[in-house]
């Protein structure tokens, strides 16, 4: 059996797939550092507490958990047949 010299769709399912678990961990790793971070705004700089909490924590993280969340549902759903690979 010839494999084709274009990676099939399997091959795109699994990395795609790789891509989204590399996200999901990136995210993960920066809320901790956020998180530690915190600790370190609490005991030099108690009056930002508040403004950092707020955008720096709260808002790009749930930006970011919305983006990826939308990405889960198109992957996990909304798949299409691409034309390149249909037979």
């Amino acid at each position: 059996m010839k494999r084709a010299a274009s990676a099939s769709e399997s091959d795109i399912q699994v990395w795609n797939r790789r891509i989204l678990n590399a996200y999901w961990i990136v995210l993960l790793v920066s809320i901790f550092a956020e998180l530690a971070a915190l600790v370190i705004i609490i005991t030099k700089y108690p009056e930002y507490i508040r403004y950092y909490i707020m955008h720096v924590m709260v808002v790009p993280n749930i930006l970011l958990i919305c983006i990826l969340g939308l990405n889960e549902v198109l992957y996990r759903k909304w798949q299409l047949q691409h034309p390149l690979f249909s037979s």
